[in-house]
């Protein structure tokens, strides 16, 4: 068998060009050799370790029921470090863990099935080979520049379409190869080598499991250390956390933000602060009715903006009775890095929202552009599903030309303020904010 085929070595080749250009070139020597020291670095040392043994002990087991020969090993090698590798690095930076384990197995079935039956059976010529590397790789990292900024999701998508379509060119290729070459392939080697790969993904659906989990417990133990905490509160969150959140890492992750805000003192307050959770999560999966007369359902509130890409996030304890939810930020502009941006909150009780508030975010005045134009949109279509009014054109002259005002329509007060920023460019925040009568009278 060989070493390795055309395709690997393409990689290859063009992986230690890439290596060696980053190493000449001053500015990308310091970032890649700050990359490189921290992959070597003791934590991920560690985590090499425990994935090798994990994927020694796999290979054994295969090997014991028949299912794997020493001719497997450069295939067994290639995909730890090409598959296994990069899908541990993107389990240290999973954050919603359903998300990722879907998109997990997409990645497995997609690699495992396709790719490594028909393009792993076959290659064409080594320059064929470069050539398609290239704009692999090229077209990969226009993507990666284009998802870290907000609002190329057309972008991206006609860069993944492209990737699809060369990536169909090249299965034709290797399909009508494959099946004028049929007696070649009906061999038991090519059998096991087909389903490797699916067993290593398979078995390595655990340890990601086990990278995850691990990860998120290290966070919150660290976070209720101390001098943050007392060492008897310290020690007992590690003891009574892994019981009550062993299998659900985002309720986790919640108890370590409400633990941050109010910082439990003894057991009993660790233990109420744990049955909290567990109650704002059944609450938010079925939401109870508010009386429109006494405010809004925070689970209904906070997704008033959804449609428009504002996604509240958790519904949380603030400080005394005072409760919110805070949305991501969304770019006006993701042309550089001191675009404009809006975000949305709501606020209130344990139970009830009474206050709504959206705001825009101008970093620089010189390029507000037509972004209070578009935060009057937002604010349209948020007074509009509260209320079958109409916004009062004070208000609207006000978010226009970003100017204080206050009115009172339909039973709520709307205010719309603005805050300079303390930085030379004379950025502002502009909020309209809705009070419910209910939040008037507390």
């Amino acid at each position: 068998m060989e070493l390795l085929n055309t395709r690997e070595l393409a990689y290859t080749i063009l992986i230690s060009t890439g290596l060696f250009v980053g190493l000449l070139i001053k500015d990308l020597r310091k970032d890649l050799l700050s990359i490189l020291s921290a992959l070597v670095s003791k934590s991920f040392l560690k985590l090499y370790g425990l994935f090798l043994s994990y994927n020694f002990l796999v290979v054994l087991l295969l090997k014991r029921i028949g299912v794997w020969e020493i001719s497997l090993l450069k295939d067994t090698l290639v995909w730890m470090i090409f598959a296994g590798l990069p899908l541990v690095y993107k389990a240290g930076r999973a954050k919603e863990i359903k998300v990722y384990f879907i998109e997990l197995l997409k990645s497995l079935f997609a690699f495992t099935v396709l790719l490594e039956f028909l393009i792993g059976l076959h290659t064409f010529s080594l320059l064929v080979e470069l050539l398609l590397a290239f704009i692999m790789v090229f077209l990969i990292l226009l993507i990666a520049f284009a998802k870290a900024r907000e609002g190329n999701e057309k972008v991206v998508g006609v860069l993944e379409w492209t990737i699809l379509v060369v990536s169909m060119a090249v299965l034709l290729g290797e399909f009508n190869y494959v099946v004028s070459h049929t007696s070649e392939f009906l061999k038991w080697n090519y059998f096991w080598q087909f389903w490797l790969s699916a067993e290593l993904a398979v078995f390595l659906i655990p340890f990601l499991y086990a990278v995850v989990t691990y990860l998120r417990f290290e966070e919150t133990y660290s976070m209720v250390a101390k001098p943050r905490f007392s060492g008897p509160v310290s020690r007992y969150c590690r003891l009574v956390l892994p019981f009550y959140f062993y299998n659900d890492l985002d309720g986790l992750r919640r108890w370590r933000i409400a633990a941050f805000r109010s910082k439990p003192k003894s057991r009993f307050e660790v233990i109420e602060l744990i049955k909290l959770v567990k109650e704002l999560i059944k609450e938010e999966k079925n939401p109870q009715f508010v009386d429109p007369s006494e405010g809004w359902s925070p689970y209904v509130a906070k997704a008033f903006l959804m449609r428009l890409g504002l996604i509240g996030g958790n519904y949380v304890f603030y400080y005394d009775s005072e409760w919110g939810a805070v949305s991501n930020r969304k770019h006006l502009s993701d042309l550089d890095w001191m675009a404009n941006s809006i975000d949305y909150s709501v606020e209130g009780n344990r139970h009830v929202v009474t206050q709504l508030k959206l705001r825009l975010e101008v970093f620089n005045k010189s390029k507000v552009g037509d972004s209070h134009a578009v935060f009057l949109q937002y604010v349209s279509f948020l007074f509009a599903i509260i209320s079958s009014e109409e916004l009062p054109m004070r208000v609207v002259d006000s978010i226009l030309f970003g100017k204080k005002a206050s009115a009172s329509v339909d039973g709520f007060n709307l205010i719309i303020e603005r805050s300079l920023y303390d930085n030379v460019y004379g950025g502002y925040d502009l909020k309209f904010v809705i009070q419910h009568r209910k939040h008037c009278s507390k």
